[in-house]
């Protein structure tokens, strides 16, 4: 439990949120109380591990960063890992992003070091990062825009899971797939330009029947041309077959995603998500046959039931298979999750592991491609997209980046409208009665913007 009293409500939930990422083992059993005192520019914090007294660096600046800067000079020591500094949004790159618009590379290296404290390792990943992300969005013109479908159905729930998912039940499939038509082809008539990238994600969309697959194709390609990036969500292997892939191919699909998250068959049993290693084998092989641009495949260190040897052999195997992305999440412990409620404790650390993946990957000719990080991070870590070059996805940039506009259908999909660096978001209905029964109300939101910002009408 971390617990903080300050009279600043605004500081207590954004040092809260810094502890909580650079100390994820208190959020169990052990216990931080914080004092934040801002007329005396004092700090006071108990633990089972520490007592500390901190006084404010600069008493005339009573300000967060601050207040982070403070404690973590006198703590990080104390901290399961401490390379990412005061950081702990989702977006570290985006902060990198912005200051390379304003200052030298070498300049915004020392800012992040010196004034957000990052590591040297972690300042130099990220402005790696930012220059390929820059690349990318220059090729963008100021009219682009993604379109991203969500598909919640799966065959099973894994452990790690919070997405908004639910078990494959085809009376309801069909429900939510006319519903999700129906909004797209809405829609559709107030996007007269088309999108740059379509991602569908889930859930696992493939695990619906080909029937239900076909319509939510067949509305995309009728509404909009295909874009210069079509993503699709596969997931499990087992969802996948030479029709699916096929059809998928036939709409102008051109990158999917094979996600094993693990090649260890006890652990993948624990997290409800068994895999047969020959499956992906075969079903990673017929994708490449089918000629698909990209494809990508996922893996989550951290997992239950893996040491660190582990979690470098499913790194290995991943590799030689020669996807053209690979993507290295740090397990999150996420609310709404079976691990989460179950309490699960980290444990192992996973240090050796990423750095490993980072050096295994980049030394075979993959580089990282974009980041991001979330809450309950074991490691207090980052999540890395690896690509070989030329094989970048622009959706994960523009999502990550927040970019430029991102249609969602689809329970629970967020749209966000992007104007002079501020961000308009509506989120559909995110259980299945209100989407289906009461989804006219998220379009008259949706439309007011398209008619007074977007001006298409």
């Amino acid at each position: 439990m971390i617990k903080i009293t300050c009279e600043d409500g605004l500081v207590v939930h954004k040092i809260y949120e810094f502890l909580s990422m650079s100390f994820p083992s208190y959020l169990g059993e052990n216990s931080i109380y914080v004092e934040v005192d801002l007329k005396a520019g004092k700090i006071k914090i108990n633990s089972c591990d520490f007592n500390k007294v901190i006084y404010l660096e600069d008493e005339s600046e009573n300000s967060i960063n601050n207040i982070k800067v403070s404690i973590y000079k006198t703590l990080s020591e104390y901290m399961d890992y401490s390379s990412w500094g005061i950081l702990t949004g989702v977006r570290p790159v985006k902060l990198t992003r912005k200051l390379l618009n304003l200052n030298s590379y070498k300049d915004t290296e020392n800012i992040l070091i010196n004034k957000y404290l990052l590591s040297k390792e972690k300042a130099e990943l990220s402005l790696k990062i930012a220059e390929t992300e820059n690349k990318i969005l220059e090729s963008l013109n100021d009219e682009s825009y993604s379109i991203y479908v969500h598909i919640p159905f799966c065959s099973s729930i894994c452990s790690y899971c919070s997405f908004n998912s639910m078990l494959i039940d085809n009376d309801r499939i069909k429900n939510y797939v006319n519903e999700l038509v129906s909004e797209i082809e809405k829609e559709s008539k107030y996007l007269k330009r088309n999108p740059t990238s379509i991602y569908i994600g889930g859930g696992t969309p493939t695990s619906i029947p080909i029937k239900e697959l076909d319509k939510v194709l067949k509305v995309l390609n009728k509404n909009f041309n295909i874009p210069r990036e079509f993503t699709v969500e596969c997931g499990r292997s087992d969802s996948i077959d030479f029709e699916k892939l096929n059809l998928l191919k036939s709409y102008g699909v051109n990158r999917i995603s094979i996600n094993p998250q693990t090649i260890n068959i006890k652990s993948s049993a624990l997290i409800n998500r068994p895999i047969d290693i020959k499956d992906i084998e075969d079903k990673y092989e017929l994708a490449n046959k089918l000629g698909f641009e990209s494809i990508n495949m996922d893996l989550i260190l951290g997992l239950p039931g893996e040491d660190c040897e582990d979690m470098k052999k499913s790194i290995k195997y991943i590799e030689s298979l020669k996807p053209e992305n690979i993507t290295i999440h740090n397990l999150s412990l996420k609310k709404g999750s079976k691990l989460y409620e179950n309490e699960y404790n980290f444990g192992i650390k996973i240090n050796d592991a990423v750095n490993f993946s980072k050096s295994y990957l980049e030394k075979r000719n993959y580089y990282p491609y974009y980041l991001y990080r979330q809450k309950h991070i074991i490691g207090n870590g980052e999540n890395i997209g690896y690509t070989r070059c030329g094989h970048e996805s622009i959706y994960n940039i523009v999502m990550i980046e927040e970019f430029h506009d991102i249609i969602g259908f689809g329970m629970g999909a967020s749209t966000k409208f992007v104007r002079n660096g501020k961000i308009n978001q509506i989120i559909n209905f995110k259980n299945m009665k209100d989407y289906l029964s009461r989804n006219s109300e998220i379009f008259n939101k949706k439309l007011e913007f398209y008619n007074e910002v977007r001006n298409v009408t």
